[in-house]
């Protein structure tokens, strides 16, 4: 080998080390989104310039969440670099709106067979919000005023009966009913939004018991509206054996295009329920979302939504489904929505593929192949843990396959009470159209449980 083919196999090895390890620290795939958007509409500083105040405009904001910082604004920083960490403690609305936005775009572009993974992808980062904040270490003063920041935010989001400019405010409203013939017809509430500010507010504000009463009544909101919208429009069906089983109640909303808000709706109430328990209890922070959902699953999400179904469909129930109130169905449910899959090694068998789904492509960059994302407190790289070409491919088709084998045996299985749900949802991995922000409905409280939906 002569030198000069020696010096250019050298240079090779070394743009290709500086290669990987760009895509290593490229943990959330910020980049391949940013590129991704910017060659498929118009580019974020044209958004910006074009609708400098419209808060939904674009995802490139940069978002500023307690001690946590991310820049997507910025041209000379990327991947990792764009995740900041901060001494001072800074919280608003406006932020908390910023990633509500961030999350419906993030999730909602791209090839729609990817979307699962992306789902997961883009909690990973909010997650991570919680774990920065939730593990950065502060004197008891600054606790104490850290709280009082979070609780004033939350008393004039939820609390107040009026905004700053003398209007109702739909918020007060959620948990604070009118009588039936004073409800507004609409109100201007998101529902991701929502959700996210309930979640990043509420553990600060509320007491252990009373937080674990708003929550119930804030899933049993935005599920009965969501669900109200979703009937009308022939979305979801109006057969209640439709939603007896975990995984098929799963695909009705998948092919509904609610698995994205239901992604959000599970993963924010787990993480505002460890957080709370970890600021009342002292009670180690999760290191992964794995271990955040295994620890702190909301159980009450799917009987919640069971029970909405049904009021809506106003049909009898011959009999209550054990399934949809057991522990077991509401890990099935959480598989069927986010690809994870959190049963016990001895009951998973050939489900267990979640990992494995964490290295699917995310339709951004399809000529390369992802491995499984780290979310601890400080992610530089990606796992050592490689996968398979096989299961790079998987999350393209699990939707299908899994609804394909549950058919299979749908028929006994129905017999014999078990838990194989019925065949696949076409169009179940269908993208989302709707804008930023827009994940969910629109939400008020009637009736002390009953919301109203307004069509965006």
């Amino acid at each position: 080998m002569t030198l000069q083919c020696a010096f250019r196999v050298i240079l090779f090895s070394v743009l290709f080390l500086f290669f990987q390890q760009g895509l290593a620290n490229d943990t959330y795939d910020l980049e391949k989104f940013r590129q991704y958007y910017e060659n498929n509409g118009e580019t974020p500083k044209k958004k910006r310039q074009k609708r400098a105040h419209d808060s939904t405009s674009s995802p490139f904001k940069n978002i500023r969440i307690g001690f946590f910082g991310l820049n997507l604004t910025d041209d000379g920083v990327s991947g990792d670099d764009r995740l900041e960490t901060h001494e001072d403690f800074v919280l608003d609305q406006q932020n908390i709106e910023y990633l509500s936005d961030f999350y419906s775009h993030y999730v909602n572009t791209g090839d729609p067979q990817y979307q699962r993974k992306r789902i997961r992808t883009v909690l990973r980062l909010i997650f991570r919000v919680f774990t920065i904040n939730m593990t950065t270490n502060t004197s008891p003063e600054n606790q104490e005023q850290i709280k009082a920041i979070v609780t004033s935010l939350y008393e004039q989001v939820f609390s107040s009966v009026t905004t700053r400019n003398n209007e109702s405010n739909p918020y007060y409203h959620i948990f604070n009913p009118a009588p039936e013939k004073h409800q507004p017809e609409h109100s201007d509430v998101y529902n991701s939004l929502t959700l996210m500010l309930f979640a990043f507010l509420g553990p600060y504000a509320l007491p252990n018991n009373t937080f674990s009463h708003y929550s119930h009544l804030l899933v049993n909101g935005i599920t009965l509206s969501s669900y109200r919208q979703a009937l009308p429009n022939f979305m979801m069906f109006g057969n209640t054996d439709n939603y007896n089983y975990p995984r098929r109640f799963a695909n009705q909303l998948i092919a509904a295009n609610l698995n994205t808000e239901t992604a959000l709706l599970i993963s924010l109430f787990a993480m505002a329920d460890a957080a709370q328990h970890c600021m009342d209890s002292d009670q180690s922070w999760p290191e992964t979302l794995e271990e955040l959902l295994q620890r702190f699953f909301p159980c009450y999400v799917l009987p919640a939504g069971y029970q909405n179904i049904i009021k809506l469909c106003r049909k009898p129930v011959r009999s209550v489904p054990e399934a949809i109130y057991s522990c077991s169905g509401t890990l099935k449910f959480i598989h069927q929505i986010l690809g994870i899959d959190l049963s016990p090694p001895s009951e998973s068998g050939e489900e267990g593929d979640s990992s494995s789904e964490d290295s699917d492509d995310l339709s951004w960059d399809s000529s390369q192949d992802n491995e499984p994302l780290q979310d601890n407190y400080f992610p530089q790289e990606f796992s050592s843990e490689n996968s398979s070409d096989d299961e790079d491919a998987d999350d393209k088709n699990s939707d299908d396959k899994n609804s394909d084998n549950e058919s299979t045996d749908n028929e006994d299985a129905d017999d014999e009470g078990t838990d194989n749900e019925g065949a696949a949802i076409e169009g179940a991995a269908n993208e989302t159209t709707q804008e930023a922000g827009a994940v969910g409905g629109i939400i008020s409280r009637d009736l002390g449980m009953y919301f109203s939906y307004k069509d965006q």
